[in-house]
């Protein structure tokens, strides 16, 4: 069964390989947006199997052939439209399709309502590691609450056979599109801070579509992080060409899909366009704010293969899911005036300066190993790069390219943003001392010799507090020569844990050694962390006993003997006459006396 079944048939094709469309939330979509056309309200009696009237305009004729080759089963409605296709992801930029943009409002206003009752939250991962919250739409409920929407007043003999949730949805659609107005002018502020394209992608040749030259680029209608409501996006645009003589011709909005993801792809832009893009968010009561229209972007050249040229930078971060992480990013693109002459009538718009393709390649390498992906960007802040190694240096590499080449990959011969990076350290995710993390050596190691004694301090620093050190152990060696001298047995002594310096005895030798001391620090559960330093010992140089001074004191001993024999002598001899003299006087005072 084709895609204008009035019923679902999950036996239905899925659109070939070459369609616009790349993404379908639900089956009852589309490929593409070519193939919308409305018809006013008129007495119609087609038959219900049909193919399109002979006043569609040619190009939209050969185009929906081409997709559909079975004739479409048309559904003819009283209200304002023949032809109807659901949305894709992908809308078409085509000048000729011009859709009813009263009519699409009603229409997102009774989706919403759809989305508000049988949708469900749901969260969905970023190419930065972060989450957005949204509304999934994927329940048979939702979808036939939308069928409800389009179908109108339509209600088919297979479906009134269903479930009875199946029949309970599908007359909420419809009486959602009761109750859904035109519009119903502006509801407060808008949930849309800006509208961003973010890169533009060439296309490859579509033989099924008949576009050939032609680009793709990818929209975010930015809103806050944490914004989660049942909304959808209308999507408008129109192109600007420049004619001789400065002067410009700029279509009207054409109104092109609903979308239900922020995050959109404008497809068949033509180089050298100027293209502008405008979204609509409207909810289950109706528009919410006024419209956000991006700035002017120029379809580059199909040859034209922009890189990257701002600054990459990579922060750390960690979490039990991804493991020790880098996020990789480079400044957002924001619109500014063109910067090269240009014709007095743009001087008024702000035209997006070149952008890159939408497909990155990012390498990453170290020592030990090489990795490498590829990505499309997507409306996060950046890639992330997970399960990376403690305390490790890489170097980080990103590029753009094409796709559809399939040897792309292999010719790489530069890369425009380059970055070293060294990853965090186990101890700053965890904390110092953590038993998550292996222990860390001491720091600060010095050695204080004292020759004289023949002994040296040693000092350090703990790296973490005592009460998680178990103890350490102090080895110093001797360092062996060439000769074999110093060729000594090492020492070991275990200290307590609140020990930060401690004095050693080192070997009473006549050479000069070189020591190894090391301080093994233990955690708690007996793992050992090392810190080494070396120092060299030379002991005090004593005086050499050869034969002169041997000779010296051959002669210095007697001579010195002599002399004191003399001295004695002499000392002797004065004592003696000294005593001869007191006792003369003694005796003459005697005879005085007498």
């Amino acid at each position: 069964m084709d895609h204008w079944s009035e019923e679902p048939d999950d036996t239905r094709q899925e659109p070939s390989k070459g369609s616009s469309a790349n993404i379908r939330r639900n089956p009852y979509r589309l490929p593409g947006f070519s193939c919308l056309m409305f018809i006013p309200e008129a007495n119609l009696s087609l038959p219900l199997t049909t193919s399109l009237p002979s006043t569609t305009p040619s190009g939209l004729t050969n185009t929906i052939d081409q997709r559909h080759s079975a004739k479409m089963r048309l559904p003819i409605f009283t209200i304002l439209f023949a032809v109807f296709c659901n949305v894709a992801d992908s809308f078409e930029v085509l000048p000729y399709v011009h859709i009813d943009f009263a009519f699409y409002f009603r229409l997102a206003q009774c989706q919403a309502k759809c989305t508000e009752k049988y949708g469900s939250v749901a969260n969905r991962e970023l190419l930065d590691g972060t989450e957005r919250r949204f509304f999934n739409i994927s329940s048979d409920e939702y979808q036939w609450c939308d069928r409800g929407c389009s179908h109108g007043r339509i209600f088919t003999k297979k479906q009134s056979r269903g479930a009875s949730t199946t029949s309970t949805a599908f007359k909420d659609g419809q009486t959602f599109w009761l109750n859904s107005a035109t519009d119903n002018g502006t509801q407060g502020a808008s949930p849309i801070e800006a509208i961003d394209v973010i890169c533009v992608n060439p296309s490859m040749t579509d033989v099924d579509s008949g576009f050939v030259d032609s680009l793709s680029a990818k929209l975010v209608a930015r809103t806050k992080p944490d914004f989660v409501a049942p909304i959808k996006y209308i999507v408008q645009w129109k192109q600007m060409t420049l004619i001789r003589g400065g002067v410009t011709d700029e279509t009207k909005w054409i109104t092109a899909a609903i979308e239900d993801s922020p995050l959109l792809v404008a497809e068949q832009l033509q180089p050298g366009i100027f293209y502008q893009f405008l979204i609509t968010a409207v909810g289950p009561v109706g528009r919410l704010g006024a419209a956000v229209a991006s700035d002017w972007l120029q379809a580059p050249s199909l040859a034209t293969s922009a890189q990257p040229n701002t600054g990459l930078s990579a922060k750390s971060q960690f979490n039990s899911d991804d493991g020790i992480g880098a996020m990789l990013s480079w400044p957002k693109i924001r619109s500014t005036p063109l910067s090269t002459p240009v014709p007095s009538v743009l001087s008024a718009y702000k035209i997006l300066p070149s952008l890159t393709s939408c497909h990155f390649q990012v390498l990453l390498f170290n020592s030990t190993s090489t990795w490498t992906d590829v990505f499309e960007k997507d409306d996060g802040n950046g890639y992330l790069l997970r399960n990376l190694a403690f305390s490790s240096d890489y170097s980080i590499s990103i590029r753009t390219f094409v796709p559809g080449d399939s040897e792309v990959l292999s010719k790489i011969d530069k890369w425009p943003l380059q970055i070293d990076y060294r990853s965090v350290s186990c101890q700053d995710v965890y904390g110092k001392g953590s038993l998550e993390c292996d222990p860390e050596p001491v720091s600060h190691l010095s050695v204080l010799l004292h020759p004289k004694n023949a002994s040296a301090t040693i000092n350090w620093r703990p790296a973490v507090d005592h009460a998680q050190i178990l103890l350490y152990q102090l080895v110093y060696t001797p360092i062996p020569n060439k000769d074999g001298t110093c060729a000594l047995d090492q020492t070991s002594v275990y200290l307590p844990a609140t020990t930060t310096t401690t004095t050693i005895l080192l070997p009473t030798t006549i050479y000069a050694c070189n020591y190894e001391v090391k301080v093994v620090t233990y955690d708690l559960i007996g793992r050992e962390a090392l810190a080494a330093a070396v120092f060299r010992y030379e002991p005090p140089t004593p005086i050499p006993f050869n034969g002169t001074y041997a000779q010296l004191w051959v002669v210095a001993i007697p001579a010195a003997a002599l002399l004191l024999l003399c001295a004695l002598v002499n000392c002797a001899k004065c004592c003696h006459r000294r005593s001869k003299k007191i006792s003369g006087v003694d005796q003459k005072i005697l005879a005085e006396s007498v």
